[in-house]
């Protein structure tokens, strides 16, 4: 029996704190390390293991490798900034948290955000470490290798910020347009009426109204010319905090109504057009922006209003460093737009007001910029309900004759009632976006543009999408200035089109709109289905435009059931042959956002040179006759050609076999898809699309089908197809196709 075995065990014997908390971390280290294993045995074999055992070890283990390397890096960067002076920490780590500030505004080019801090923060370390170097100790003091590190040192701080500099004060690179031309668009006929954007008959005049005692602002102050009343908004905001409630000299609880107008002089009544403007900073006075357009549609025979709303817009110092940001705007707005109107009506009917008998209360159009334009849907909406969808306690008493809302890179999906999706009835919609908006990255109207619903004869919707326009220049006040600075200094502007030509695009689409919705010239509705018609008028850039009205007859519009084989139509069938993709689901902005539910196409001639895609359509229907039109809505998702272009044929067939054909390119344009590259260089967001799919509205009468086969029935058409013969790949999303009635 060993010596010892029947001895007492000693007592431990006590150990210094620096051995424990070794062994304790060593302990703790070892789990970490057991955890570490397991995590990346588990998450490698719901990765890996379907593919095979090598793959299932294969992939684990560089799983493995990466995370260790990964958190390796991490520790020598902690362990590298660890060394560094204490002081110099502390204002590094200033430095990031004002450079994460900025990025809050910049996230779209965040790569650049980066770029910028390690230049500056290197640059800086190197030029202010050099010069205190030469400064204390002098250059023939140091040695060689203090002499290498002080002048290189010196040499690329220079270098970095002079780099970061650049970088910040360059507008960025100009687009090339050149390559842009009315022929290269299609040969289409203009339109042979007057411009719209030029002035009208009438003589302007101007005036404000508002509360008199605004004490930023004498024109809703002292020197107001029509004193208005304050309206109740509390119910409906949170977050007004103190620091707005000290700068307006008012709350919630008595929101003013201001406004700007423009009005014809002469013999009335004249249409009502009200307009809001979006979001910026609540100084700035944004309501002053629409000037252009209150001019020109006064000149014209309107009463133009561009309502004040700056109260609800955000502010650095009110919002509290947006810590505390204003809550539930976007429908206050559309309240708000009500109230005016509310206005109108009792100034329209009350004997000795300038505007006695001078408003046609039944010709109403709403308009609105930014978060302007989602209100102006949303008071649509409003319009015609009882009580505020979320607060049965907030009374509606409107029911104005509301006919036409027009949108300007409008949000969408910031307020929705009870909820849901916004859905717009019967009423002109018109949206215009650019393709290099900083601000609302993707073409959100495109979404409201999907929900109006059109039942009621006469009504239509349109939409255009502008390369080179971005968000502010709608407005001059806003100008180049999507963004705050200094975000904005990463973005280029250089490839925008000039100020004065961004809003005479504007001005053309809505006063056309307005004459074809509250004038009743439809002599302007072939502007809006066909961009080409209105070339002359346009600057040179490249426009995607869409249309639809109550005269359409959909076949196929792809987000009513999950059946691939069924069209909209009832009756219909659907079929695809020698295609890479055909599936129906959600189509997504450059931000993620669901724009619309559609059809997606691929084709490939590697794998079929017969692929196609056809709609057959119903026994009984549609009833078509020889000057109806057909329709289809699609976008450039992908091309093969060498140039970006896409082309295909639209194929017809008769009930009896007879068929005609007509290229895309015969009938309009198709691609290349506008590309939009916001930031000033790809690498400063490689994660953002430099574009996302739009869609155009192609319309081709009936009667060119005739044209190359005589014998074509189109009384009595069994089938439509696409045919994709033309280009060698390509992808394209398809959101509706169907007939339109002449």
């Amino acid at each position: 029996m060993p010596t010892g075995f029947l001895q007492t065990p000693r007592a431990p014997q006590p150990t210094s704190s620096s051995g424990w908390r070794r062994h304790y971390a060593q302990g703790a280290t070892g789990s970490l390390l057991l955890g570490l294993l397991a995590a990346a045995i588990t998450v490698g074999y719901a990765s890996f293991s379907p593919y095979g055992m090598g793959t299932l070890l294969a992939g684990t283990l560089a799983l493995l490798a990466a995370l260790l390397l990964g958190g390796g890096l991490l520790v020598l960067l902690g362990r590298l900034v660890g060394q560094l002076p204490t002081r110099y920490r502390w204002m590094l780590t200033s430095l990031l948290i004002l450079f994460a500030v900025v990025a809050l505004d910049a996230m779209t080019a965040i790569g650049g955000v980066l770029a910028v801090f390690v230049g500056f923060v290197l640059g800086l370390s190197l030029l202010g470490g050099g010069l205190v170097s030469l400064a204390r100790y002098g250059w023939t003091a140091m040695t060689f290798r203090q002499r290498l590190v002080t002048g290189g040192g010196l040499a690329l701080g220079v270098l970095l910020l002079s780099a970061v500099g650049w970088l910040l004060l360059s507008p960025g690179a100009p687009a090339d347009r050149s390559a842009v031309r009315g022929a290269a668009l299609g040969d289409v006929p203009p339109l042979v009426v007057p411009d719209p954007a030029l002035p009208g008959p009438y003589p302007v005049r101007t005036l404000t109204y508002g509360s008199g005692t605004d004490r930023r602002r004498t024109e809703y102050g002292a020197s107001v010319d029509l004193v208005t009343p304050t309206y109740d908004a509390s119910p409906l905001v949170e977050g007004w905090s103190s620091l707005r409630r000290r700068y307006w000299g008012f709350g919630p609880e008595s929101v003013p109504l201001n406004a700007r107008v423009w009005y014809s002089v002469g013999e009335g009544p004249f249409p009502l057009v009200v307009m809001v403007h979006g979001n910026a900073d609540m100084t700035r006075g944004s309501d002053r922006g629409y000037a252009y357009l209150g001019e020109l549609l006064a000149s014209r025979g309107y009463v133009f209003v561009s309502v004040d709303e700056n109260f609800l817009n955000r502010s650095t110092v009110a919002d509290v460093f947006s810590i505390a940001p204003l809550q539930s705007a976007n429908d206050v707005r559309a309240v708000l737009l009500l109230e005016h109107l509310k206005l109108w009506r009792a100034w329209n009917e009350t004997p000795g007001n300038p505007f006695y008998g001078q408003v046609d209360m039944g010709r109403i159009a709403l308009g609105g910029h930014s978060r302007g334009g989602e209100a102006a849907a949303i008071a649509a909406v409003f319009n015609r309900l009882p009580y505020h969808p979320d607060d049965a306690s907030v009374r509606f008493d409107y029911g104005f004759a509301i006919q036409a809302v027009f949108a300007l890179a409008p949000t969408e999906g910031q307020y929705r009632p009870a909820g849901r999706p916004l859905v717009v009835q019967d009423v002109d919609y018109l949206v215009l976006h650019g393709a290099q908006d900083m601000d609302v990255i993707t073409f959100m109207g495109s979404a409201q543009f999907e929900r109006v619903r059109l039942t009621r004869d006469g009504r239509f919707k349109a939409a255009l999408y502008v390369d080179g326009a971005n968000h502010g220049q709608f407005n001059t006040v806003w100008g180049l200035e999507d963004l705050p600075s200094p975000a904005l200094l990463l973005y280029n502007r250089a490839q925008l089109l000039a100020g004065e030509e961004q809003r005479r695009i504007a001005a053309v689409y809505v006063s056309a709109f307005l004459e074809a919705s509250l004038q009743g010239h439809r002599e302007y509705l072939p502007l809006f289905q066909d961009v080409r018609t209105g070339l002359q008028w346009l600057p040179r850039t490249r426009y995607l435009s869409r249309y639809d009205d109550s005269t359409t007859i959909p076949v196929s519009t792809f987000d009513e059931d999950f059946d691939l084989s069924t069209t909209t139509m009832p009756g219909g069938r659907l079929q695809g042959v020698g295609l890479t993709e055909w599936r129906e689901g959600a189509l997504a902005g450059k931000l993620g956002q669901t724009l619309a539910h559609a059809l997606f196409l691929g084709w490939d001639h590697g794998q079929s040179e017969d692929a196609r895609y056809t709609v057959w359509l119903p026994p009984a229907g549609p009833a078509l006759q020889p000057e109806d039109m057909l329709v289809l809505d699609f976008a450039v998702a992908r091309s093969g050609d060498e140039d970006g272009r896409l082309d295909y044929t639209f194929e017809v067939v008769d009930r009896v076999g007879r068929m005609a054909r007509l290229a895309l390119s015969e009938v309009a344009p198709a691609g290349p898809a506008i590309t939009a590259e916001i930031a000033k260089a790809r690498w400063m967001n490689v994660l953002l699309p430099s574009s996302e799919p739009v869609f155009q509205t192609v319309a081709v009468p009936l009667t060119w089908f005739t044209r190359r086969n005589p014998q074509l029935d189109l009384e009595n058409l069994a089938a439509v197809s696409l045919v994709f013969d033309r280009t060698p790949s390509g992808r394209i999303v398809v959101e509706r196709l169907g007939f339109r009635k002449r």
